[in-house]
């Protein structure tokens, strides 16, 4: 064990500059449990269409089958970060 705990309102404040590092990254808080020092952030899912437009021009339309097929498959799918804080104040974090 740590010899050196953070008080609950240290361990909330951690988390919440956790949250604010990932929303400064498009992350939207979804969940907070500020008794158990948990948070869920959550990102929709994108794809590079700078890159996708390059391709496309290159090979004349061609690869704008595999960048709608992409487009399609990444339509729903989310990015999902659990934050915890443990009682040494140390930040866990976990893709689901």
């Amino acid at each position: 064990m740590n010899a050196n705990p953070k008080s609950d309102a240290e361990r909330l404040s951690i988390l919440n500059q956790a949250v604010l590092s990932y929303a400064s990254r498009g992350y939207a808080l979804s969940y907070k449990d500020e008794q158990a020092v948990t948070a869920v952030v959550k990102k929709k899912a994108s794809i590079n269409n700078t890159l996708h437009i390059i391709l496309s021009l290159v090979t004349c339309g061609l690869w704008l089958t595999v960048w709608l097929i992409m487009a399609l498959l990444n339509m729903n799918k989310e990015k999902v970060i659990t934050i915890n804080v443990g009682p040494d104040g140390r930040v866990t974090e976990y893709a689901n």
